[in-house]
């Protein structure tokens, strides 16, 4: 890619551009009004005495169960290596020393609770990205709205392929200012880094409103837009940092990063554009008349559904109107010519308010959730005593059906993340990487991956999904407790198969499995000295006997030697000769 130019004017008039561009597609706008439909302040702007109108909250339920589906699908990262032949098994036990430093780097970051909050914001704006760098040799994350990140192509769904991504950052100038001086920046430029009030385009409404800081010289201390410009020359990723007026991190290129360090999560992809549609937009229509007919419906109740009363003036005065409203009070009468109270005062019948007002508001509601595929079918209105594990995740699994497209997003997402971390250890550890590595049973040791190994592993990615909800668990654990009670596993297998969160206490179970095998291993250790004193015994008894057997038999050998020699003799001609004994016992 052809080399950019870059200074303060050039960065912030790309950054105008972008703002321009999202605010004429009502960018900023709709997704300040997502949030606010989401949160509950569904009657923003609207000017009363002091009354707050009624709303029911349908986005809320439906957002919060579309996320749990696709956020409860546990993410584990493998790696797994593309170099065959002779090289393959060391460049696996690569690849298992980074899984291990995978998994530590995701529970640093705490994407168990990020990835929620990533989903969360894409599915109401549509969009949610996170940003990777470098801190002290350590990867880090920012979220970014999607109203602070700028793309140079907002038609291209590929991040990687941008020529250029904006991504602007609300900072405090004196931290912006430190950042320069670190990087030589001289101070006639560093004066004219300035705080500014520029919040319009902050997403949320308390975004906008800023607290002002005054610094040493009494001047606005507060904050600035900074912009951090990511592009790519020859295949590799530079950056800086500008503000309005000033450049305050010259190009910097990130030797052997290829890949933005951007991940982008949306929710469902709007055909031409780069950035995605939430699930509250489309529903804001229904929400609103939702709430308008149950405004009409409760003024509707307060003016007709409860009696008037009718009173005589000339016969009533007003102080005895007033305990009309009170309870036992005696109320008198100005008149000797009444012949009965209701000549005086009466009670209107409430007027009878159609049945359709209240369905209305109803069926707008049943029918919302329903299309929007959150009825009170799925979110949890199953009885799991009156069904098995099985049953339940088949209801579940079919209901979730349609979100099977925001699955793969997010299984895609977390993939782009693991690519990310490779090439960033690759670029930010030129000479090697430290990792622990830990193994079953013994204490974590530290070890080096060599930069040579990390550059010529030619890494693939599989992102493996483990559905983390209860009733996947219930199932899980019924199968295991089946198999223990069919005796096909034993009562240690049975507790090593429990996962770490199951119902069942794995960790007290675990702790009755170490003790029996401790009073074994005592028991074992206590009556050890007695067996291998019978067995010396034993052995003893075994080498006497046979010593014993070994005699008797020379014995009973040596006499059958002297019978056959007397034999012989016996037998042999009578020549006046006899056979030599010796020979005899040789033949």
């Amino acid at each position: 890619m052809h080399k950019q130019e870059n200074n303060a004017t050039s960065v912030w008039q790309q950054y105008r551009r972008g703002v321009d561009y999202l605010t004429e597609k009502q960018h900023f706008s709709r997704c300040d009004e997502c949030f606010r439909f989401f949160s509950g302040d569904q009657w923003y702007g609207l000017k009363t005495a002091g009354e707050r109108p009624p709303a029911y909250n349908i986005i809320r339920p439906i957002v919060e169960y579309k996320q749990a589906v696709v956020a409860q699908n546990g993410m584990s990262i493998n790696y797994s290596t593309m170099n065959f032949g002779d090289k393959y098994a060391e460049s696996m036990n690569v690849c298992e020393r980074l899984n291990n430093h995978a998994i530590k780097t995701w529970e640093r970051l705490k994407l168990e609770k990020g990835t929620w909050d990533l989903i969360s914001d894409a599915c109401i704006a549509g969009d949610s990205f996170a940003y990777f760098y470098d801190a002290d040799g350590q990867i880090a994350l920012d979220t970014v709205d999607t109203t602070n990140i700028f793309l140079s192509d907002e038609q291209e769904e590929d991040i990687q392929r941008q020529n250029y991504i904006l991504i602007a950052q609300r900072l405090f100038v004196e931290e912006v200012k430190s950042m320069a001086r670190e990087n030589g920046i001289s101070e006639d430029d560093i004066s004219l880094i300035l705080a500014d009030e520029e919040t319009a385009y902050q997403m949320g409404d308390a975004s906008k409103t800023e607290l002002s800081y005054p610094d040493e010289e009494g001047e606005n201390g507060g904050k600035c837009v900074s912009i951090l410009k990511l592009w790519k020359e020859d295949g590799t990723v530079h950056i800086c940092r500008s503000t309005k007026q000033v450049i305050y991190q010259p190009d910097t290129a990130i030797d052997g990063m290829t890949l933005y360090p951007i991940a982008q999560y949306s929710w469902n992809r709007e055909k031409g554009s780069a950035r995605g549609v939430g699930e509250v937009w489309h529903k804001i229509p229904n929400q609103i008349e939702i709430n308008k007919s149950l405004v009409r419906l409760l003024t509707g109740i307060k003016q007709y559904a409860f009696p008037h009363i009718v009173y005589d003036n000339a016969v009533l005065p007003k102080d005895a109107v007033t305990k009309l409203s009170s309870v036992g009070t005696h109320i008198g009468v100005n008149t000797n010519k009444m012949q009965k109270v209701s000549d005086t005062v009466q009670y209107l019948q409430p007027a009878q308010i159609n049945p359709l007002a209240r369905e209305i508001v109803s069926q707008m509601v049943t029918t919302t959730r329903e299309l929007a595929g959150a009825g009170e079918a799925v979110t949890g209105q199953i009885n799991p005593e009156q069904a098995s594990g099985a049953a339940i995740i088949a209801v579940r699994d079919a209901a979730a059906l349609p979100l099977n497209g925001q699955i793969a997003a997010f299984r895609q997402f977390v993939e782009d993340i693991a690519r990310i971390w490779y090439d960033m250890w690759v670029a930010y550890h030129p000479n090697g990487m430290e990792v622990i590595s830990e193994n079953d049973g013994a204490e974590p040791a530290k070890e080096t991956i060599s930069a040579e190994e990390l550059e010529n592993l030619k890494i693939d990615v599989r992102v493996d999904v483990s559905p983390d909800n209860p009733y996947s668990k219930f199932a899980q654990e019924q199968c295991l407790q089946n198999l223990y009670t069919q005796k096909a596993l034993t009562f240690e297998e049975y507790v090593k198969l429990l996962d770490d969160n199951a119902v069942a206490p794995k960790a007290k179970l675990q702790q009755v499995v170490d003790a029996r095998k401790a009073l074994a291993k005592k028991q074992a250790e206590a009556v050890l000295p007695t067996i291998l004193s019978q067995l010396k015994v034993g052995s003893e008894q075994s080498a006497q006997g046979q010593a014993d057997r070994t005699d008797t038999t020379s014995a009973e050998g040596a006499g059958q030697t002297a019978d056959s020699s007397q034999s012989v003799h016996q037998a042999a001609p009578n020549t006046g000769q006899a056979i030599p004994q010796t020979d005899m016992a040789e033949g």
